[in-house]
């Protein structure tokens, strides 16, 4: 196995013949455009960052580069028979500030009945609601009000069947939630975050 970087510095339209035999060629760095030809065939025409890999079992016994810039070419050519790694990146990497939020929680357990309770009043300063039916045998149903609890009603809103969890993250209802049980009385678990 085989394998090694060639320095180049090519005028403009010059080549250069890389008498190296192998089965991957890489530009890994270029000022310009370059044809790579193996074994005196077409070539194709490359930039820093490209190259091609021959399907297993095949080699070539030479490699020869043309600038097809125009202009002064120089930079380096890897080639050989062994594989080749790259985990470099280019472009631009933009960091972001973690914007987890951090507050207090409140949980709370509370039966909603059959006929309609407000679980939540109105407060613009919640960012984070959660709620879980502890029923194993019976739904509720959720009314997200306005500034004024509205009355929830069985078959109306957000239905939660029985062990069903719901959960307000990216975007949290701040008005008033009332809760209505489709029949006798159901244990909930809720958490609001501020």
């Amino acid at each position: 196995m085989a394998f090694a970087d060639y320095d180049f510095t090519l005028a403009a339209n010059q080549s250069l013949q890389i008498p190296a035999s192998g089965s991957v060629v890489r530009v890994r760095s270029s000022s310009g455009t370059l044809r790579v030809s193996i074994d005196g065939g077409p070539g194709v025409k490359l930039g820093a960052g490209q190259g091609f890999r021959l399907l297993d079992g095949q080699k070539f016994r030479d490699v020869t580069i043309r600038d097809v810039s125009g202009a002064a070419n120089s930079g380096v050519v890897f080639v050989g028979d062994a594989g080749y790694e790259d985990q470099t990146f280019s472009g631009s990497v933009e960091v972001v500030k973690n914007t987890a939020r951090r507050g207090r929680l409140m949980p709370t357990n509370q039966v909603i009945a059959a006929a309609s309770t407000v679980i939540k009043y109105p407060n613009a300063n919640r960012v984070y609601f959660a709620i879980q039916n502890l029923s194993q045998t019976t739904a509720i149903w959720l009314q997200l009000g306005g500034s004024a609890p509205d009355n929830a009603v069985v078959g109306t809103g957000l239905k939660l069947g029985p062990g069903d969890y719901l959960e307000f993250t990216d975007y949290v209802h701040t008005q008033s939630i009332s809760a209505i049980s489709e029949s006798g009385n159901v244990s909930v678990f809720q958490m609001e975050g501020e």
